[in-house]
């Protein structure tokens, strides 16, 4: 029982502890201002976080534009392609041609 109420007790005693001084602290509360765009813009791993953006942005947008320019060329190759081999042929002309089987009579009976 009193094991249980060792902790209650404690607690109880670090309240009246610490929320005295704090009430008599707050007639003479100074409030700070941070200015968080300032310090963003000034701290030195920004400049070097943002130069690695910045280098794969760039990276990423000359791939893009190698892809662009292979894709037109594609494009037009294929679009300069004569109309009759555009259109895809008929199923009939692609098909294997059968092969019939062989009608054979039954085997003769060996004497």
């Amino acid at each position: 029982m009193i094991a249980r109420l060792l902790p209650i007790a404690f607690l109880a005693a670090a309240l009246v502890t610490f929320a005295a001084p704090s009430a008599a602290q707050a007639q003479g509360m100074k409030v700070g201002i941070v200015d968080m765009k300032r310090v963003f813009a000034e701290y030195y791993k920004t400049k070097d976080a943002e130069k690695k953006v910045n280098d794969g942005k760039a990276a990423a947008k000359k791939e893009l534009d190698e892809r662009n320019a292979k894709y037109k060329q594609l494009l037009g190759e294929y679009q300069s392609l004569p109309s009759s081999s555009a259109t895809p042929p008929s199923p009939r002309s692609c098909a294997r041609p059968r092969r019939r089987k062989r009608r054979t009579s039954p085997p003769k009976p060996r004497a």
